[in-house]
């Protein structure tokens, strides 16, 4: 079928559908405060600072901030809270000018912190995507280089990169060096950042010289999405066969080469030489830090356990409900101590979006994965076989059928996405965010969804580069496109909805790898995706149209029973749910 015939069908079946009326978007408001010491004593296992652990997205209870707060709720001194945090006054002056919005610390933010303002811990930070742990990370550096430290800032991508050094320029007067593709950046600079690719080329400029060489005085390393930013890693499950093919075996992430160069860590014929290590505090921040990849840190030297002249103590900081009974004592014990100091923190509302979740067949035909049982909205079933047997989905090969995933993208999957975005649009002054699988070329994808008639905006690196304006509300309906390379770190604060095409593109995995745990990671960039969403300090919150994640498959395929494997094992074990469409289908 030509593009002129594939846009006159769907554009017909456009005209047939009426159009929901945009609602107009509510902000959503962030928020984060001081200790002096920390204690890690045991205590009860009862959550603090409002959190209510009911998924990924945990909603917060209200903060008594002024627009919130009753005629009895005390009002929270802004300066005040963040001043006990230890963040400088220059920059609360900044902060509060230019974010009003944020009227203190979020527990998370607030304990961070006050580990750094403590000194002498190495930090691992998780809390759930949105809650403003890269704001922390600025807001930190800003106190550390007011105390003569110096900061090498590891983001995972270059747009991520542009963001933070302009929040580091908007509320700070430091001088931010941000290391290009090339390796060149300000070596002077009080903070440093830049991808570890880029760091690595700083480092290749001078022979035999390393990069805590080339960067002398650094205090604090920083690195952001830790976990995404080394990939895969084994499972003790492994067989030994699976553990040698690993792909972590044979590639090593370029975030692992830059850490050792930074510290001084040497790798000689499988021997790791720690005895040249640099007195370096780190931190490593994530909403989907686990339990793998912190041993993978430890393992590797990055951080230094307790023991040792010169070892330091390790904070782990885990505000997500994955949290162990150790981790959870100890943010109540901070909580108490906060208390003590007279900190405060604001409990910041953040929204859920909405998961939808649609096949398309050959012909083009929509059909929602929304197999709900009644009275359990969003119940997705296991997939089992002839007799009634849970099928184990790493372990099935690809479906023999006319739709096996084939390279490229099916244009089948953008006329679904055309058609859901036409009959169903975000609201006004919003941006919509198609999500490309692997191999897919952006510029052939543009130019489908362009025939389509829509307006399309591809994240290449030149507009990232350049930045992303707010879209006016007279404007039509934009969408953005990009990879899934591109969406750790990314934000948007326009953005409302997400469409995940070809849903978590495990087909491209080989069978070992489905069985070294490639469909778990694969769920678990969906998480990520879906940490775009939901942000604090974003202009898109409204509860008549919430934002929503929107994934698409090929029927019968493989990526469809994945989908629906995901969204089952989900809906038990972290309360993401699939959601009925507004409109027709």
């Amino acid at each position: 079928m030509s593009h002129a015939r594939r846009a006159c069908s769907v554009a017909s079946r456009f005209a047939r559908t009426p159009l929901l009326r945009a609602v107009a978007p509510a902000p959503v408001f962030t928020s984060c405060s001081q200790w002096r010491t920390l204690v890690t004593d045991a205590g009860s296992s009862t959550p603090k600072f409002g959190l209510r652990e009911s998924g990924p997205f945990v909603e917060y209870a209200k903060s008594a901030n002024a627009a919130e707060a009753g005629p009895s709720a005390p009002k929270i001194d802004s300066v005040d809270a963040w001043k006990k945090a230890g963040v400088p006054q220059a920059v609360i002056d900044r902060l509060l000018a230019v974010y009003p919005e944020c009227v203190a610390p979020t527990p998370a933010q607030l304990a961070f912190l006050l580990g750094v303002q403590k000194g002498g811990v190495d930090i691992f930070l998780r809390d759930y995507m949105g809650r403003g742990k890269t704001f922390a990370l600025v807001l930190a550096a800003l106190s550390i280089v007011q105390q003569k430290g110096r900061v090498v800032m590891m983001l995972p991508t270059p747009h991520l990169v542009r963001q933070v050094a302009d929040l580091l320029s908007a509320l700070g007067d430091v001088s931010v060096g941000t290391v290009s593709n090339e390796g060149e950046t300000e070596l002077n600079a009080r903070v440093v950042l830049g991808t570890p690719r880029a760091f690595l080329s700083l480092a290749g400029k001078k022979r035999n010289m390393s990069l805590g060489d080339r960067l002398r005085g650094v205090t604090h390393v920083f690195v952001d999405e830790i976990d995404s930013q080394i990939g895969s890693l084994p499972h003790a499950r492994m067989t030994k066969n699976q553990l040698e093919r690993h792909p972590s075996r044979k590639h090593t992430p370029a975030v692992a080469d830059a850490l050792d160069s930074l510290f001084g860590i040497r790798q000689t014929d499988g021997y790791t030489d720690f005895s040249r290590r640099k007195s370096i505090t780190s931190v490593f921040s994530s909403a989907t830090l686990d339990n793998n990849t912190r041993r993978h840190i430890y393992g590797r030297g990055w951080v230094r356990p307790k023991g040792g002249a010169a070892a330091k103590q390790i904070l782990d900081l885990d505000f997500s409900a994955a949290a162990t009974p150790r981790q959870v004592a100890l943010r109540e014990t901070m909580a108490q101590i906060a208390a003590r100091e007279g900190a405060v923190s604001a409990q910041p509302i953040q929204r859920k979006p909405k998961h939808y979740a649609f096949s398309v067949s050959p012909e083009g035909k929509l059909s929602a994965l929304d197999l709900a049982r009644p009275g359990e909205s969003g119940f997705m079933p296991p997939v089992v076989d002839e007799k009634g047997r849970e099928i184990d989905l790493d372990t099935l090969p690809l479906r023999k059928s006319a739709n096996k995933p084939r390279p490229g993208l099916p244009v089948t999957l953008l006329e679904g996405m055309a058609f859901l975005h036409a009959t169903v649009p975000p609201p006004s002054g919003t941006y919509s965010l198609a999500v490309l699988p692997d191999g897919a070329s952006v510029a052939g994808a543009t130019a489908e969804l362009a025939a389509l008639g829509l307006n399309v905006i591809p994240l290449v690196p030149e507009v990232l580069e350049g930045g992303v304006e707010p879209p006016p509300a007279e404007a039509p309906h934009i969408m953005l496109l990009t990879t899934r390379a591109a969406v750790p770190g990314l934000h948007l604060p326009h953005l409302h909805s997400i469409y995940l095409l070809n849903g978590l593109d495990v087909s491209k995995l080989s069978k070992s790898a489905k069985m070294a745990g490639g469909r778990e990671g694969q769920s678990l960039v969906y998480s990520i995706i879906t940490g775009r969403l939901g942000r604090m300090a974003t202009e898109v919150g409204d509860p008549q149209n919430p934002q929503r994640v929107v994934s698409i498959v090929q029927h019968d395929s493989y990526e469809e029973w994945a989908l629906r494997h995901m969204f089952g094992e989900m809906y038990t074990k972290w309360q993401f749910a699939l959601s009925q469409w507004p409109g027709e289908v």
